[in-house]
């Protein structure tokens, strides 16, 4: 038992966190970075009050718990249909109990990050006596862990029966003519389902709250514009997929007689698309809570930092750990850009740099 539990270690546990490194940075980052530590216990007591005593927020959080367990599930899934782990099909060789219980581990371990979080509310659900979100959470955890893992066995012991094409792509093959963006869309939402979900509900979610609770007299777009700037770079972490499923998977666009405008246009509907919930969001919430020459500047210079790290992946291949110390950099200016109140300016300068730099990368690159 030893020996294959050591096996799934390297094989499976090992790869995903390194893989999802980013991921979980930026979740880090969101929850931990953006509050002072001498300030870290009673942000956090508050949020976990708030998941205690509304029930909508409940629903919100066991709802972003399941997208995760979502996540786990394709992922594994895709490493047991890969050629290159068929050797985990010999599995089912220890006997169907021993299979059920190392994968139950190995769910268990993915999971933890939810389960350090989910037993400080289970905590501090019982002290303040709320039994029933404690054993909501409790019963929802353990149901979570077992379903998957029963996924896992079942796809070892019947390999290939949960396996289906998506809707997605269902609805592709009937169509003559897809355009480029949509590929790239349609890559994100299949592989990335969880990361694009969780960055929006957060994004969107913490965006509209910092907004919707500012009045006239306390009005103050400084700390509302970090957050968002934290939001922005989780999408940093689907620009770089998507950079790398172009290299990996869509290597037949270049050779197609595209002209270059045509090229970039595809990018610019891609992110305009994957930006609308912040558009829609930050639309919503003016006059009223922002202003209009501040709304601006939110969408302005958000969509500008999109295209801007794009067009960075053309000019030069980084590893994952330097993009996000670029993206971070970037950052650094957009927020000296809101203390300045030259958020549009930079903005501005954010567009025609993009512009600049992916016109010289592709030519050079694939010219």
């Amino acid at each position: 038992m030893n020996h294959p539990r050591s096996v799934l270690w390297k094989a499976l546990i090992r790869q995903y966190y390194r893989q999802n490194a980013g991921f979980f940075l930026f979740f880090f980052l969101f929850f931990f970075g953006i509050i002072a530590p001498s300030q870290q216990l009673a942000y956090h007591y508050a949020i976990i009050l708030g998941i205690l005593h509304t029930p909508a927020l409940l629903i919100l959080v066991l709802f972003c718990w399941l997208l995760y367990a979502i996540k786990c599930i394709r992922w594994i899934m895709g490493v047991q249909q890969s050629p290159d782990h068929v050797f985990l099909y010999v599995l089912p060789l220890m006997g169907r109990i021993r299979t059920f219980c190392l994968l139950l581990e190995i769910q268990i371990i993915f999971f933890l990050p939810i389960i350090f979080y989910a037993t400080a509310v289970v905590a501090i659900a019982c002290i303040q006596a709320v039994w029933s979100v404690a054993l909501v959470i409790i019963c929802f955890i353990v149901w979570i862990c077992l379903i998957s893992a029963a996924l896992y066995w079942y796809e070892l012991f019947y390999p290939g029966r949960l396996t289906r094409m998506p809707l997605l792509y269902r609805k592709a093959t009937r169509k003559k003519h897809m355009p480029y963006w949509s590929f790239l869309l349609r890559g994100l939402v299949t592989q990335h389902k969880a990361l694009l979900a969780g960055i929006k509900l957060f994004g969107c979610g913490i965006l509209y709250l910092l907004l919707k609770i500012q009045t006239p007299d306390d009005y103050d777009i400084r700390m509302p514009f970090l957050v968002f700037s934290v939001a922005l770079l989780g999408h940093g972490a689907l620009i770089y997929e998507t950079r790398r499923l172009e290299e990996e998977k869509l290597l037949f666009y270049r050779s197609m007689p595209v002209p270059i405008f045509k090229r970039l246009l595809q990018y610019v509907i891609l992110y305009l698309l994957v930006f609308l919930p912040e558009i829609i969001t930050i639309c919503r919430l003016m006059p009223d809570h922002i202003r209009i020459k501040d709304a601006l500047g939110f969408v302005s210079a958000g969509y500008s930092t999109l295209l801007l790290l794009n067009s960075c992946l053309f000019i030069i291949s980084l590893q994952r750990s330097d993009f996000i110390k670029l993206s971070l950099g970037i950052f650094g200016i957009l927020y000296f850009g809101v203390l300045s109140d030259n958020l549009i300016l930079f903005s501005g300068l954010f567009l025609l740099t993009a512009g600049s730099l992916f016109f010289r990368g592709y030519c050079r690159k694939y010219g």
